[in-house]
């Protein structure tokens, strides 16, 4: 069954390789020369108010009405649909190379890193449907493991956890946590968004005074170094994409490694679901990670290359890790966590 998975995991890679299939958001970011096509109402509120052009790589503009070809938006031109294939093909030509690098075998690594079939296969079908959806053989639902981070399945949660939340929200996880373990030592929470922030303080809040007393929560963000980060004016947008704009609106909030910041504490448990921050905020807990070894439930999905490189960096800290993987949403590739723990 492993071998079959493995090779499997090799057509899926090969496929990508061949395809340079990858998640759009991805895809232009990765890429030097972009063209906008469309030039409406969702242009106009976010092209000009944010740092759009720069962070996308935006060199074309274009849209259907004759009314805006030869205009200028924010100093590049609008141009007519007809030119675009022209343009295409100079983008093509200053493209080449922008895809994923899958030959250092990583992808293989982590399938071989995995302690349980379990994990081996939903890797494998993950990046099936990520990477290469005509191998995919079961799809998110047929994945999707309703309950996460608590669920016992890979490691227990027991009653003297010192838990740490990073990307509290407004304490939906803490609840959960409460939920499975009857007790704890600590809870460091921390949240970035200011008003997320304020309802992780109320929920705390309502908690009876013994468990107020074990939790902290932190208005800061975790990162690899001590630094001021900022974050666009979600209010503005329909949904949480405009988070990673520069906006007329920012908000600033410390960050820093959670060696410094819990340096002393005891910890045993470790969450990041951090809008893919978790890479760097891993690498700001190297200390941690070498000499308590915290169980791990880190999120994968917001970045394609977190499902290797994330598994592969935790592997780097410490040897002796052992690696699972669950699925928890069933509508699509978000809910993908890395569940990591030492053997006693």
């Amino acid at each position: 069954m492993e071998d079959m998975l493995r090779n499997r995991l090799v057509q899926i890679t090969a496929s990508a390789r061949e395809t340079g299939r990858y998640w759009k958001q991805d895809m232009i970011r990765r890429h030097k020369n972009v063209c906008v096509y469309g030039l409406g109402k969702f242009f106009a509120d976010v092209f000009a108010d944010r740092n759009f052009k720069e962070i996308f790589h935006v060199n074309y503009l274009s849209d259907a009405d004759p009314g805006k070809w030869g205009k200028k938006y924010e100093g590049i031109e609008c141009i007519e649909p007809v030119k675009l294939k022209d343009i295409y093909e100079l983008l093509l030509e200053m493209s080449i190379g922008q895809k994923f690098d899958f030959e250092k075998n990583e992808i293989l690594q982590v399938y071989d890193l995995l302690a349980e079939e379990k994990s081996k296969e939903i890797y494998v079908e993950l990046l099936a449907n990520r990477l290469a959806p005509q191998l995919k053989r079961k799809t998110y639902p047929e994945l999707c493991s309703p309950l996460d981070y608590f669920n016992g399945e890979i490691f227990p949660v027991t009653d003297t956890e010192c838990f740490v939340d990073c990307g509290a929200f407004d304490g939906d996880s803490i609840r959960s946590f409460l939920c499975t373990a009857h007790d704890f030592e600590r809870i460091d929470a921390f949240e970035m968004e200011g008003k997320n922030f304020q309802r992780l303080e109320q929920y705390t809040a309502s908690l009876d005074k013994e468990m107020q007393g074990k939790i902290v929560c932190r208005h800061q963000g975790v990162w690899h170094e001590r630094a001021v980060l900022s974050y666009g004016n979600e209010e503005k947008s329909s949904g949480e994409a405009y988070s990673m704009f520069k906006t007329s609106n920012q908000n600033h909030v410390t960050a820093d490694r959670l060696d410094h910041i819990l340096a002393g504490e005891k910890v045993t448990f470790i969450k990041m679901d951090i809008e893919g921050a978790e890479l760097n905020a891993l690498k700001g807990a190297c200390g941690i990670l070498k000499e308590q070894h915290p169980k791990l439930a880190v999120c994968l999905y917001h970045k394609l290359e977190d499902l290797w490189e994330i598994p592969m960096f935790v592997q780097s800290v410490s040897k002796n890790y052992r690696m699972g993987i669950r699925h928890h949403y069933a509508y699509g590739f978000e809910g993908t966590v890395l569940y990591a723990f030492c053997d006693e």
